[in-house]
């Protein structure tokens, strides 16, 4: 469960399919539900956007059989599709959708009133689309599916009115939180109408008095040609080219529709690497996109461009070349696997050379039957190899034969030697074999304190700068009540990454998240989960601190109650195991202390258990008071109720015994006499001091 924590806003239309909603409703009926007819085809029309796209084409070239073309309107109708067109893809696409750069508040400015005049939707609802896209490309919740035909991802899509049961979920709160792109979306009608038709009309009407001229080809025309440019990268992008760096989704590289789409025809590229500036890596490529965005960075009104590494990069296209090399390998005969030949010792495979022309190379078996006449070095040598190992002979000490030759012989493969043990190599068996590491010697255990750095803080990196906080959220409410998080903008991390702390409303329950979460593959990265003890307040540590102190208190406790009992002149099992240590004679004991149930591991395990009322724990202990706690500070006692010595051990090993007998003489010992709790052994002229 997410507690105090406010999550992304989501589209109106998609509260309904949010499936952590508790009082979900039924989805809405929408004609795109029902299959088109002849009685309901109108109904499936979108008639806001097939009158536009039927009808600004149609009247465009109308006006080209009876208006003439001046040199003036020809130039100012392709300076304008550029302008628009990078309109489209510096801002729609690689801005406001990919957030791959960021721009100064004066471009941002230009790049909204430059893509409005492309008429393709306001910032927010385009960008919405192209995040579905991204996120659910090739399904049925992508708005614009190239398995659903090319004519369909290409312009059915607007044609046809989609249902918005169906579109996948994108998160757009960014981009609601700009009073720029509110304000266009708000007045969108305003923007479409000046900058897509009356602006070029009024420049080549005012300019050089061609009013009709800049109407049907500075307006119409381009406006044709820049929504067909945009358009094909939803389709042509999708089935033209190669997958250059992943082939499980339709997204191509191809040079034809870079250059009709002013650089977006690398979409192989992009699909992977959706974050980076550019479509183009090579400066051979067309992309004036990145080359604008580049340019205007060095003078500052572009600045953070985003670059995915290109080591990756470079892996990503390995990894393409080697799959399609695995490919062409299938179609070629490499022999029999070496698995499922049958397996001869050496004995029986030169009884079976008697009958037939066997060979071992390598501890593989060959019949060269069909290759005695034609082997280039004459069939007189073959036929004395005949079974033998000549491993040695093929690889250098008659000839190295060259890599023909081995896969020549991968076709003749008939079985192997048991262990490959071919005759010629038989002095590699005899060899000794190394020890196992450490091998006689017994583990040791050692039990230490250190600080503790955990915190209910955890720091979450590596994650795609995709506008996933949701999500990331939804994962670590898997494992306790999250109570705070904060997106970390200044925190230094990879590229197309974002950092967020996590603030959960245990510490056992901030363990578990990070082991649970810590390496887990998280909408392809891989999330680095570290704890953040540095965004504590004074409190948290304060709590943390006073929560350590009760466990601690908890586990000494119980050991002491376990180890001494209530006799002061016996000596504890730490200084037995001492003792043992230091005499050989005595080994080590096996068997590990148990302790009385129940365990305080339970409380790292996030069993509900409640510690605070645990028969072991009292105020006093070991560690002097935490200021601001209260604890008094008071010395531990030792002194308890019971007088016998209980051992969790075999009654029948000889180790215990022993230790039983000297716990039982040094009982005898007037305390008075033996204050220091040793035994003094006379050794030659010096006094050695044993602990029991």
């Amino acid at each position: 469960m997410v507690a105090q924590s406010t999550l992304p806003p989501s589209e109106p239309e998609e509260k309904s399919q949010n499936p952590y909603l508790l009082n979900e409703k039924p989805k809405k009926w929408n004609i795109r539900d029902d299959p088109i007819t002849w009685s309901n085809w109108y109904k499936h029309i979108d008639w806001l956007h097939t009158p536009l796209l039927i009808g600004i084409p149609t009247i465009g070239l109308y006006g080209a059989f009876t208006t003439k073309l001046t040199t003036y309107t020809a130039i100012w109708s392709v300076i304008y599709y550029f302008i628009t067109g990078l309109g489209i893809t510096a801002g729609y696409h690689r801005l406001w959708s990919h957030r791959s750069y960021k721009a100064s508040r004066p471009l941002e400015i230009f790049l909204i009133f430059a893509s409005s005049g492309a008429v393709q939707g306001s910032i927010r609802w385009w960008s919405r689309n192209h995040r579905a896209h991204h996120r659910y490309t090739d399904t049925n919740k992508d708005p614009y599916c190239a398995n659903k035909g090319l004519i369909y991802s290409h312009i059915g899509w607007m044609v046809l009115k989609q249902n918005p049961n169906e579109i996948g979920r994108a998160d757009i709160s960014d981009l609601n939180a700009d009073p720029l792109i509110v304000l266009q979306h708000k007045h969108y009608g305003l923007f479409a109408i000046v900058m897509g038709f009356v602006l070029p009309t009024i420049v080549a009407g005012l300019g050089w008095g061609d009013y009709w001229g800049g109407f049907y080809y500075a307006a119409l025309l381009r406006l044709t040609f820049v929504h067909h440019a945009t358009f094909c990268v939803n389709s042509l992008a999708h089935y033209l080219g190669n997958h250059t760096f992943d082939d499980r989704r339709s997204p191509r590289d191809h040079f034809i529709t870079a250059l009709l789409s002013l650089g977006e025809g690398y979409h192989n590229f992009h699909h992977e690497f959706p974050s980076d500036y550019r479509n183009a890596i090579e400066f051979y490529q067309y992309d004036p996109t990145k080359w604008l965005i580049k340019a205007l960075s060095y003078v500052g009104i572009t600045h953070h461009l985003k670059r995915f590494p290109d080591n990756e990069i470079k892996k990503g296209i390995f990894l393409m070349e080697q799959k399609k090399l695995d490919q062409k390998k299938l179609l070629l005969q490499w022999g029999k696997d070496i698995s499922k030949l049958p397996v001869f010792t050496f004995e029986e495979f030169q009884e079976g050379a008697k009958t037939n022309n066997w060979i071992c190379i390598e501890g593989i078996i060959h019949d060269v039957t069909s290759f005695v006449d034609e082997h280039p070095g004459g069939k007189s040598f073959l036929t004395t190899s005949i079974g033998k190992d000549v491993t040695t002979y093929f690889n250098g000490g008659v000839y190295d034969h060259t890599n023909a030759a081995r896969n020549l012989m991968s076709n003749l493969r008939v079985g192997v030697i048991a262990g490959g043990d071919f005759k010629m190599s038989e002095e590699l068996n005899n060899l000794p074999e190394r020890p196992a590491y450490r091998a006689g010697r017994k583990p040791t255990a050692t039990r230490v304190y250190t600080i503790n750095q955990e915190s209910r803080y955890l720091v979450v990196e590596n994650v795609p700068a995709l506008g996933l906080t949701k999500e990331l959220l939804e994962l670590f409410a898997l494992y306790g009540t999250v109570e705070e998080y904060q997106y970390l903008d200044d925190y230094p991390c990879e590229e197309f990454t974002d950092v967020y702390w996590i603030k959960f409303q245990s510490l056992p329950q901030a363990r578990v998240a990070k082991r649970k979460v810590d390496d887990h593959i998280f909408f392809s990265s891989s999330l680095r989960v570290r704890y953040g003890p540095e965004y504590e307040t004074i409190e948290d540590t304060r709590q943390k601190l006073h929560d350590r102190r009760v466990v601690i208190s908890i586990k000494t406790n119980e050991q002491k109650e376990y180890e001494y009992k209530n006799d002061k002149s016996t000596e504890s099992l730490k200084s037995v195991h001492h003792q043992k240590l230091n005499d050989s004679s005595q080994p080590l004991r096996s068997t590990p202390v148990i302790y009385p149930q129940p365990d305080p591991s339970a409380y790292y395990n996030c069993y509900d258990y409640n510690y605070y009322n645990y028969p072991y724990f009292s105020a006093q202990s070991q560690e002097p008071p935490i200021p601001g706690i209260g604890y008094p500070s008071a010395s531990f006692s030792t002194s308890f109720s019971s007088t016998s010595y209980e051992y969790h051990t075999d009654q029948n090993s000889s180790t215990v015994n022993t230790i039983r007998q000297r716990i039982n003489d040094a009982s005898k010992v007037s305390p008075d006499k033996d204050k220091g709790n040793v035994n003094q052994t006379s050794t030659g002229s010096s006094t050695k001091r044993r602990r029991i």
